[in-house]
């Protein structure tokens, strides 16, 4: 069961990554800098991946309700996964943290993802 867990969240880990990817490289081709394309790439990437890792969850966590033990252990470990994973990602959850010229990544004029106000690293710290 280990394996099929780990298999699972890594098929789905990988489908969301290309996602993200596809946004920054799209952005590069637009003409932003590195560092502004991870920005505007993480601004419209991060709440649709948010909102998916939530319906997953919830979707696993209704496994646990069913009657097959095998299906709420599976149900259980994959809701998890998916929850420690977003927790853990070390992506921030507001993507105006990576544009924040105090974190070293620099940003125009200061400006995070889409031109609102970036965030210190504290307060990007108490956003994950």
């Amino acid at each position: 069961m280990p394996a099929l867990v780990f298999c699972t969240v890594f098929g789905l880990s990988m489908d969301y990554e290309v996602f993200l990817v596809a946004r920054v490289a799209e952005a590069r081709r637009a003409g932003l800098s590195e560092d502004e394309a991870l920005a505007e790439g993480l601004a419209r990437t991060g709440p649709v991946i948010t909102s998916a890792a939530a319906i997953m969850i919830a979707v696993f966590a209704a496994f646990t309700l069913g009657e097959f033990v095998l299906l709420k252990m599976l149900g259980f470990a994959l809701a998890v996964a998916v929850f420690s994973t977003r927790r853990s990602s070390g992506w921030p959850s507001d993507p105006r943290c990576c544009a924040s010229p105090a974190a070293g990544t620099g940003g125009p004029a200061g400006r995070g993802a889409r031109g609102k106000p970036a965030l210190t690293p504290s307060q990007c710290r108490r956003s994950r």
